[in-house]
């Protein structure tokens, strides 16, 4: 079952997905699988996320190494 969260809630968290939000699509072994995700700097707002949503899993991204570029 789904939470109903505010209507203001709903609104900021569109926003935050409109700015942060991914979604994708994979193949795997066993099928097609979707991964909708957020990211985010500061902790605290994914946290809030998750508080309102009640679902999902939170999971630290790790630092990718830039690649430079020369012109």
């Amino acid at each position: 079952m789904y939470k109903i969260v505010s209507d203001t809630d709903a609104a900021y968290l569109a926003g935050i997905f409109d700015g942060e939000g991914s979604v994708g699509l994979y193949n795997s072994t066993d099928g097609c699988f979707c991964s909708v995700s957020i990211a985010n700097t500061d902790h605290r707002v994914i946290v809030w996320i998750k508080s309102k949503l009640e679902f999902g899993n939170l999971m630290p991204k790790t630092a990718c190494k830039r690649t430079k570029h020369l012109a």
